[in-house]
């Protein structure tokens, strides 16, 4: 993906009840990202990506 759009209104977060349900989203997040990066190859991870909100351009990244 070489854009990502931010708008807050597409992420509602979770309200934890204690701690033991932090510690398991973040091991979820962890799998989670495990799992996608595993997928990604080297072009990939080092391309242009641009962080975008409500359609325009907040941020990017180019490669060096």
């Amino acid at each position: 993906m070489d854009k990502f759009e931010v708008n807050p209104a597409n992420f509602v977060p979770p309200v934890p009840g204690n701690a033991l349900e932090i510690l398991n989203a973040l091991d979820a997040s962890v799998k989670a990202a495990e799992e996608y990066l595993s997928d990604v190859d080297e072009s990939a991870a080092q391309g242009n990506w641009r962080a975008m909100l409500n359609g325009k351009e907040i941020m990017s990244s180019h490669a060096p």
